[in-house]
């Protein structure tokens, strides 16, 4: 067990754990709005807990499943290895001109990319953090349109011992369309990271091949 829990990441944790949370609440209470018998009791004791906290890790996976078809990712490198080299190289140049950076040469485009980068030691909370925020969209999503549901049908919702009134979520539906917009908004800002080591691997490529060839 112990040696299991060791290869939990601060992702884990962050990029599913905490979206995934968000998200078994919202399938409690839609569950509870088909069906009252099917109502989430309070856990109580290790084993529900620990259900509790499989079924959020197991959440998080089908939201940045599902999220990252939806807020998909940037597919610079796909992108820019189907240019030409020039074309590449004119890519590369066009983002270090929005970052108040030039280079003329294709390792100079490389090296200056490089330079964006985060040190390694933050590399992780970046990506984490990037996946927090996909995640917590579509959380909050669905949090919003069940909801928004019960609250428009008039059905009644409960999980974990507590009961929310029509008034309640009309609140929370309402509440959670513009967190579910704002954490979109925040994991577009991170897709810049994603295309900027994009456009340094197509042209690590491009290097590559032309060494190849000489």
């Amino acid at each position: 067990m112990g040696d299991y829990l060791s290869r939990f990441t601060f992702y884990d944790v962050v990029g599913y754990l905490l979206p995934g949370s968000v998200a078994m609440v919202a399938v409690a209470l839609l569950a509870s709005m088909i069906d009252p018998a099917w109502t989430f009791t309070a856990p109580s004791g290790i084993g529900p807990w620990g259900m509790l906290v499989a079924g959020s890790y197991f959440a998080g996976h089908v939201l940045q499943g599902t999220s990252s078809k939806v807020l998909r990712r940037s597919g610079a490198r796909k992108s820019i290895s189907k240019c030409t080299p020039d074309g590449r190289i004119a890519a590369a140049k066009k983002v270090l001109a929005e970052h108040g950076m030039q280079a003329e040469s294709n390792a100079e485009v490389i090296d200056a990319v490089d330079q964006l980068k985060l040190p390694s030691p933050d590399q992780e909370i970046y990506v984490a953090r990037q996946g927090f925020y996909r995640g917590s969209a579509a959380a909050f999503a669905l949090m919003a349109l069940v909801m928004l549901a019960a609250a428009v049908f008039g059905l009644g919702v409960s999980a974990f011992g507590v009961s929310l009134t029509r008034l309640a979520s009309l609140l929370l539906g309402i509440a959670g369309v513009p967190l579910a917009v704002l954490f979109s908004q925040r994991y577009t800002d991170f897709v810049r990271y994603e295309i900027e080591f994009g456009i340094a691997a197509a042209l690590r490529g491009t290097s590559q091949k032309s060494s190849d060839r000489h």
